[in-house]
């Protein structure tokens, strides 16, 4: 089972990505047809490498980039999807082209903090300047497997510019765990983990990814899982509760109103 967790508003930004037969993909448009006022959004590319080509030299020239494989090896990626992040404060046409390379480089636009490990488990708090999140970001086995319940899920807590940790986050399922693996994938567009859970028999693997935008107050998580029956990540808010709410009012949303 595939999950996608993510808030978003949804804006005119129009994104193309016209692919040439040589694999250089050029050019590739992103169209802002009101000025909505995007600032540091995140868009992307699909690109085909044809002939492939390593990782390492996959890029935009016109823009700080971070590349996903889609297809392929580190050594050899024939399909890429190329990230970048486009401010726009009135309608315009942003034009990228592939570089033979990394292109323009910039620094993170991440902090990371070590935090107190889970079960032998590494964690790391990890800001964009909205939101931190506490993630695993270490690797260990387990013999014999042990509970779920001990080892931290994918978010262990959130945290809002300077203020206090929320939440508690962990795995809802009767499979015991045998490992955790992470990979950390950090660049100019996003930070993130991937966090695999291995459960005792082969088949029973839940995936889960945690992606960080530069400033977007929010976390995005995908989830990729096989443990079966009710298993499920829950992420608990405690005694946390909104101080704003929205009405449905004539067919929309009213404004945010203070919670009494």
């Amino acid at each position: 089972m595939n999950r996608y967790t993510f808030l978003a508003v949804f804006g005119s930004l129009v994104v193309f990505a016209l692919l040439s037969a040589t694999g250089l993909a050029g050019p590739l448009l992103v169209n802002d047809y009101v000025g909505i006022g995007y600032e540091r959004e995140p868009v992307s590319f699909d690109v085909a490498l044809d002939p492939p080509r390593p990782l390492a030299r996959i890029g935009l020239n016109e823009a700080p980039s971070q590349t996903e494989i889609l297809e392929g090896t580190p050594d050899a990626v024939s399909k890429a999807r190329i990230w970048t992040l486009i401010t726009s404060g009135e309608p315009q046409q942003f034009r990228f082209t592939v570089a033979d390379g990394p292109g323009p480089q910039a620094p993170s636009p991440f902090t990371r903090a070590e935090a107190e490990p889970v079960e032998g488990i590494a964690m790391a708090e990890v800001a964009n300047g909205a939101v931190r999140v506490r993630v695993p970001v270490g690797s260990v086995d387990f013999d014999p497997p042990i509970s779920a319940l001990r080892v931290p899920g994918p978010v262990a807590a959130i945290g809002y510019g300077d203020g206090p940790w929320i939440g508690d986050g962990y795995l809802d399922t009767m499979v015991r765990i045998r490992s955790v693996r992470s990979e950390v994938r950090e660049g100019p567009v996003f930070w993130e983990v991937v966090v695999t859970y291995q459960g005792e028999e082969d088949h029973q693997t839940y995936r889960a990814a945690v992606r960080l935008t530069p400033g977007k107050p929010y976390a995005a998580l995908t989830e990729d899982f096989s443990f079966g029956g009710a298993s499920r990540f829950v992420f608990s808010y405690g005694d946390w509760a909104a101080d704003r709410f929205l009405t449905n009012r004539d067919g929309g949303m009213g404004d945010p109103a203070p919670v009494t």
